[in-house]
């Protein structure tokens, strides 16, 4: 699933932690803190995403280094499968992740199981994914 320009934010949502819901296709983010540590003890800042029945937790303070070019991969947490969310050309040429990006714009930021031969859950162009980063600035970061 690609998705591009029609990404957008919700009115209220009842998440009093955070934005409102942004949305782009079936692609859904939502702040939600995020469990980290040993066995999970500590809760940082984070964002959920949501796409075609796969679950991402992903931590503000990575996907904030992603945004300013400092990483280009960022790897879900918590309990459930595990999830990147990727530029395109980032991951390395043997990995799964550059069979499930061959092909997508080199803009374009993918939310990648880590199953092979598994597509992306979700794809941003870079019209999107500017839209994201700027949702994403405006979570404050609990400590």
């Amino acid at each position: 699933m690609r998705f591009g320009s029609e990404s957008r934010h919700d009115g209220e949502d009842g998440n009093p932690s955070g934005p409102p819901t942004w949305r782009a296709g079936d692609l859904v983010a939502e702040a939600a803190p995020v469990r980290v540590g040993f066995r999970g003890r500590r809760s940082v800042t984070g964002v959920r995403l949501d796409a075609r029945g796969w679950q991402a937790h992903l931590r503000v303070d990575e996907l904030r280094a992603m945004i300013s070019g400092r990483v280009g991969v960022v790897e879900s947490h918590g309990d459930g499968p595990l999830l990147f969310l990727a530029r395109v050309g980032a991951a390395a040429p043997d990995s799964i992740a550059a069979g499930q990006t061959a092909g997508l714009p080199p803009d374009a930021v993918a939310l990648l199981p880590a199953k092979e031969g598994v597509p992306p859950a979700a794809v941003l162009d870079a019209e999107a994914f500017e839209s994201f980063a700027r949702w994403v600035e405006t979570i404050p970061e609990h400590r």
